[in-house]
């Protein structure tokens, strides 16, 4: 196997094998792991055991890795990005930007060189791999709380050969609950509950990091690796080990980047977060999220709030650009307004619930982009009215729907 797996995430497992907290049924899995058990950046943070070690007040990797110790550690020949807290994007070419939708959403698409398990690179053979995610509420934030994986293994001599990996994760209090399902087809078939460790081909490795609270997996043929924990919505900010997802292409298999025109995690070089926003004619942040509504991204995933089809098919149909822009601009803070989503969401005690506040999205999003006026007056009446008025921006309490009739 390539030095580039091999980080604890492999290590751990094979010594946690006996640890409390393993799977008590198909499919789950329960850790509640303390990374280093050695608090790190002032008593916020544990350092990710096996991978790191805390010099200076930081979670440094270990040597010949870099990255994050907190979160994740990876090779230097791999081009990475994540998602990760409430949430914010770092693509593979290193911008930062947040990110607040609870729909499902197109992470990252690639194809990358096949390796055969002698360690050679076969021009003839091609992985392809798909990663999409979905999320969760605490606080008024989201969060990343599920994640599929399909990946299209294609042989030298033309055979292929598809998995699909779902998990999803729950965290309260320092105890975290994986989910797995797999399928080994790509989009189609039924997911099958699914116990770790998980071997699929040569290298290609489902496992539960215990001590890290995180379950990985290592496509090592294609030279993809992938690390996810969900958030702690006890904890919240206070969570001592950072949340998210994490992704890493290694750069010997030549990563090509597909659907450039849908994928959240932009690539290295060619798209940055500002030429979407300047296409679109939407600020970066308005860009991302219409950018996560309109991609290839079926709404089909554990917990899906019901309207996220219908604010889906609303952000697809809105393609005139001043229409879209006004809509973006008045509307957006629904999503992305901490307070008002806390607000708004109050009654709602499941993390996975966000129906209402999504529901409200859509009525005001369908009012400008359809130009409206029944369903703008009642967006504004709800707002103005509602106890959470006091999280709305006065553009939009104080809108006249009438201009839509003049």
């Amino acid at each position: 196997m390539p030095t580039w797996v091999v980080t604890a995430c492999l290590l751990l497992f094979a010594m946690n094998t006996a640890q409390a907290g393993m799977p008590s049924m198909v499919g789950h899995i329960l850790t509640y792991g303390l990374g280093t058990n050695e608090l790190c950046q002032g008593g916020k943070r544990y350092c990710l055991a096996g991978e790191a070690s805390c010099y200076d007040d930081r979670c440094i990797c270990h040597p010949d890795f870099v990255g994050r110790g907190d979160f994740f550690c990876h090779s230097p020949y791999d081009k990475y990005a994540m998602i990760f807290n409430d949430p914010s994007a770092i693509t593979f070419g290193g911008e930062r930007f947040p990110i607040s939708t609870p729909c499902r959403y197109l992470v990252t698409h690639a194809v990358t060189k096949f390796r055969s398990p002698d360690g050679y690179y076969d021009t003839k053979g091609y992985c392809e791999i798909k990663v999409f995610s979905y999320n969760a509420r605490a606080r008024g934030k989201f969060f990343v709380s599920g994640v599929d994986i399909f990946v299209n293994v294609v042989s030298p001599d033309g055979e292929k050969k598809p998995l699909s990996v779902r998990i999803v994760g729950d965290g309260s209090d320092r105890i975290y609950v994986f989910r797995v399902w797999t399928k080994l087809s790509v989009e189609a078939g039924d997911w099958q509950a699914t116990d770790l460790p998980y071997r699929w081909l040569h290298g290609v490795e489902l496992e539960a990091d215990l001590p890290n609270n995180r379950i990985c997996f290592f496509v090592g043929p294609c030279g993809f690796r992938m690390a996810f924990r969900p958030g702690d919505v006890t904890l919240g900010k206070d969570q001592t080990q950072v949340p998210g997802l994490a992704l890493a292409f290694n750069k010997n298999h030549a990563p090509q980047w597909k659907s450039l025109d849908q994928v959240i995690l932009l690539p290295p070089s060619g798209v940055t977060a500002d030429k979407v926003a300047k296409g679109l004619g939407l600020s970066t942040h308005n860009a991302l999220l219409y950018r996560s509504l309109t991609g290839d991204a079926h709404q089909s995933f554990p917990y899906a709030p019901p309207s996220c089809a219908d604010v889906v098919y609303t952000a697809w149909k809105c393609t005139d650009k001043m229409r879209r822009s006004e809509a973006f601009a008045k509307c957006s803070f629904i999503l992305t307004s901490t307070n008002f989503v806390h607000c708004w969401s109050a009654g709602e005690k499941d993390p996975h619930s966000f129906e209402r506040v999504l529901k409200l999205f859509g009525e005001c999003l369908a009012a400008f982009c359809q130009i409206n006026f029944t369903k703008c007056e009642k967006v504004v009446h709800q707002v103005r009215h509602e106890m959470c008025s006091h999280h709305v921006p006065a553009e939009l309490k104080k809108f006249d729907c009438k201009t839509f009739s003049s």
